[in-house]
């Protein structure tokens, strides 16, 4: 399917780069995540004098973070030394503990984002609540607590299910009228956060109380042309009736996201429904029909690949096997760029619309070199980050 050479020339070129932003997806601790992986995949981690030293560096640098989101700051970085923790490399408990110590202040930080109506999971309040959900969330029962109350008040009562509001970063405040519904900045994120929260036992009640609206809600969206749109705006199905086919917008998350909450919502007709639209997908190849201009993960090839591949894991089913190879070779087609990362670039979707180098792991080749690695390792470990863990 792929030569590993790419995955050697992708670690070669980011493990030469010089790295200088202190963040997760889009920053040197997405890098080390991938360096990481590569080397339990390729050698012994455990003589890699080099790189505990850069987790050393990355951990006193983090006290200097001070934005809190997942994205790009402390909560993603903090995600990553507690996953280190987790697959027992590197970071002991008391190691992790120290590094970890401002969770109160990430605590506050989301409340604040939540209550101003900022669900947004890369920026916002969500995705601060997905890192504290990660490792001992039974220790704040209270703060969960507190984020469900804020949800449930958020609720947009709707005839078909119920939805939170979008949020405007430009103008800093909520749109009524508007629901966002990809998974990077909208409802889905709600709805994984909430069978996240039913799979690991807190607060149970409210988070299949809010998982059963949002479910209902994207249903009927979905069900209105067989696809979902980036946004519903003035309430309105289609006014931005663009499906891409993406981790960040359109079927291929939020349909992935409603198939996880069917399975944790032991829900039959959701089920089929999740796996119809995701099935569907899978005859959608041409650029025009997909939007796919890049390899990266979350608007590109890469990303598509990951979930059919994951949803081959959870089906056997061959349209999904045969999705993902394709895709696969798509994100080694897209290797052509001689000034690229490996030969990668990421097509920059703006007023200047242009292919540039990316390194990291969202919209770069971390996240390429990532991806494969999971096709030939079925090692699906690192991808609670995207909100894709089982």
């Amino acid at each position: 399917m792929f030569k590993e050479e790419v995955i050697h020339s992708l670690f070669k070129e980011i493990d030469c780069h010089q790295h200088q932003k202190l963040s997760l997806l889009g920053g040197n601790a997405g890098f080390l995540l991938f360096k990481y992986l590569y080397q339990k995949r390729y050698g012994d981690l455990s003589a890699l004098t080099e790189f505990h030293e850069e987790i050393q560096q990355l951990a006193e640098n983090s006290f200097t973070i001070a934005n809190p989101t997942f994205c790009n700051g402390l909560a993603g970085v903090n995600w990553f030394f507690r996953f280190l923790n987790q697959q027992e490399a590197v970071l002991d408990d008391d190691d992790t503990a120290s590094i970890c110590n401002r969770d109160a202040m990430l605590e506050e930080a989301s409340l604040t984002f939540l209550n101003a109506g900022n669900y947004d999971f890369l920026h916002g309040g969500l995705g601060i609540a997905y890192y504290l959900l990660y490792q001992n969330p039974a220790e704040r029962q209270n703060y969960f607590s507190q984020v469900f109350q804020i949800l449930k008040l958020q609720l947009i009562g709707q005839d078909q299910g119920s939805a939170l509001a979008a949020y405007d970063f430009a103008g800093k405040k909520v749109v009524l009228e508007d629901v966002n519904l990809g998974l990077a900045h909208g409802v889905p994120s709600i709805l994984k956060f909430c069978i996240q929260c039913i799979s690991m036992g807190i607060c149970v009640d409210e988070s299949r109380y809010i998982a059963n609206k949002i479910s209902s809600y994207l249903v009927y969206q979905g069900s209105l042309q067989g696809t979902f749109p980036s946004m519903v705006k003035n309430n309105r199905y289609g006014a931005m009736p663009d499906s891409r086919l993406a981790w960040c917008y359109g079927d291929i998350g939020t349909g992935f996201t409603l198939y996880q909450a069917a399975l944790v919502l032991n829900d039959f007709k959701l089920k089929m429904f999740a796996e119809d639209i995701l099935e569907r997908s899978c005859r959608r190849r041409l650029p025009k029909d997909t939007g796919v201009m890049d390899a990266c993960i979350c608007h590109g090839s890469a990303g598509i690949a990951h979930v059919y591949n994951k949803m081959w894991f959870y089906t056997k089913k061959e349209v999904f096997k045969s999705a993902a190879e394709y895709w696969l070779d798509v994100t080694l087609d897209f290797r052509v760029f001689e000034k690229g990362v490996a030969g990668y670039m990421m097509y920059r979707f703006d007023t200047a619309p242009r292919y540039e180098n990316v390194y990291g792991l969202l919209g770069g080749a971390a996240g390429i070199g990532l991806v494969l690695l999971s096709y030939l390792t079925g090692d699906f470990s690192w991808d609670y980050c995207l909100l894709l863990n089982d």
